[in-house]
Parts: structure tokens; sequence; C-alpha cells
């Protein structure tokens, strides 16, 4: 099924694809994300015709987010102890996430607006291989996310229910480049380190 760019609005979160871009609901940012320096990062990017743009930092155990989706104030505070604790708006939307450790890696249990986000992560040690599985907005999440078979990019794929994800990670100067689709809408991510 065809998703439109008028479809998308972060101004009223209802839609399963606009849940998945914000945070802390896409997995493959979050994983990234992790891999730089806490202390300032730069998100900017684009999801068809609505861009987003916000920094994230963590001081201690205190996580702070802010910047906009769509010309739409985003702001979000966390605390980071056994589990994560979030709460935001992005516009009118509230948005609140609980990440809770398991078995082979955490679960993220979200509200975005008017949809719910439930994920869960699994590592397999053995070949690197990323496994997110769970529901958005009532919609089957299945989302798989490797090391490309010539180890120079990450590979993301799977559906959000009839809407498929096809995205592709390349290393930047301080950071990383996401590239590719999210339905039928073009995603494009910058994930950079201050």
């Amino acid at each position: 099924m065809k998703i439109t760019n008028q479809q998308i609005s972060f101004a009223k979160i209802d839609h399963p694809i606009e849940a998945f871009v914000t945070p802390p609901n896409d997995t493959l940012a979050g994983l990234l994300m992790d891999k730089l320096p806490k202390d300032s990062i730069d998100i900017s990017g684009n999801i068809g015709d609505k861009t987003f743009g916000y920094t994230y930092s963590m001081k201690e155990n205190k996580i702070k987010m802010h910047g906009s989706y769509d010309g739409l104030t985003f702001d979000a505070d966390g605390i980071l102890s056994k589990e994560v604790n979030i709460k935001g708006t992005t516009g009118e939307n509230s948005l609140t996430s609980k990440i809770t450790p398991q078995n082979m890696g955490p679960f993220n249990d979200s509200q975005t607006g008017e949809i719910s986000v439930k994920e869960k992560l699994d590592f397999n040690v053995w070949t690197g291989i990323i496994s997110v599985n769970g529901s958005i907005g009532g919609e089957e999440l299945v989302e798989t996310i490797k090391t490309s078979d010539d180890g120079t990019k990450i590979l993301d794929f799977g559906n959000i229910g009839k809407w498929k994800i096809d995205r592709e990670v390349v290393k930047t100067d301080r950071g990383f480049h996401i590239k590719g689709t999210i339905g039928d809408l073009q995603f494009e991510e910058f994930i950079t380190a201050k």
C-alpha cells in the first residue's frame, strides 16, 4: 500500500511510520547513536518532504533531546538507570517510552502521539545480526539490521505492516549517513558527533 507525503504529518502522530521515525522508536538510529560520544550528537534528516533535526546529549544519567519535526518543537528528557524512561512532546503529541533490559536485547514500550509501539531487540552473538520484532500502531514490525557481506555498510530491512523498510548506512567523518525508503517515502538521516 502506497503512502504519500500528504499522509505524513507530525502535527498529529497517528500513523505507524510517523511513530517509527520519532525517538526513541527507530532502533537503527539508536544503535548508531550508541557508537558515538554521548555528550552531543546532531541528528538531521527527512522522511518524504518532512524534515527533522535535533540534538541528543547524555550527561551522567540524564538524557536530553531538543529540536523539531516538520517545524514543530520536539523536546524529550530521560533518565538512564536499570531501565531508560523518556518523556517528551512533539508539537501537541505526548511521547513516553520505557526501555527495559531483557535476554538477548532490550524491550521498548512507547506511546507516541496516538500510536503504541512495542519493540523487542534480539542480538545474535554468532552472526552479529540484530532482529527487531513487535508492533507499531497495531501493525506488525519485523526488522533485520546486519553488516553487508563486503563489510562496507549496514543494511536495515523489513516491514511495518504493509510498508517496507529498506535502508543502508555508511560511515561519515564524524558519524553515519542513513539512506533508503520507508513505505514509498524517501528517508535520509545524518547522525553526527559534535
